[in-house]
């Protein structure tokens, strides 16, 4: 980069700055005082949110949850938050991951994006959550967990907009 040349970040695992690696090679790019200019590209977070038809106003961004207990204790943190939560995870901790939003949601509406934006992508939406559908889904793939906390807007219904589209 000292002499000039034009190097590209092309990352496997999202986004930098969303639960991803590359966010520490560009903090040290932009310490060393080189120009940096984004590409957008696919987000499974963003993918996820613009079918989900719920606004992020206020939206609580979570990423990968920590081990077990502390989870739950996570999750707990935010249980009167009104908005959208936001998490990532792996196939090997979906599962639990999908208990304890149950045991602390239970009330609230999710969707559920499986390998976003690929070719086996898979959304699966629960309202109320029924874990006994996500067993099989979640045997394999990344995840993005949208939990819509928004209790008081759910109560309302729609304004109407669904009777005016045919």
């Amino acid at each position: 980069m000292k002499e000039g040349k034009t190097f590209a970040l092309v990352s496997d695992a999202g986004t930098p700055g969303i639960s991803d690696p590359g966010s520490h090679l560009i903090r040290v790019v932009r310490e060393k005082g080189f120009k940096i200019s984004p590409i957008p590209g696919p987000s499974a977070l963003t993918a996820l949110l613009g079918i989900s038809g719920w606004q992020a106003n206020p939206f609580l961004f979570l990423g990968f949850l920590s081990e077990k207990k502390e989870k739950r204790n996570q999750l707990y943190e935010w249980k009167e938050f009104e908005g959208l939560i936001m998490i990532f995870e792996s196939v090997h901790r979906i599962e639990d991951t999908l208990n304890s939003i149950q045991e602390v949601f239970s009330d609230c509406e999710f969707l559920i994006g499986r390998e976003m934006t690929k070719i086996h992508e898979e959304i699966l939406h629960f309202s109320p959550f029924a874990t006994e559908k996500s067993k099989e889904f979640a045997s394999k793939g990344e995840f993005v967990v949208l939990i819509n906390t928004n209790r008081k807007k759910m109560l309302k219904g729609s304004i109407g907009s669904a009777d005016r589209i045919q």
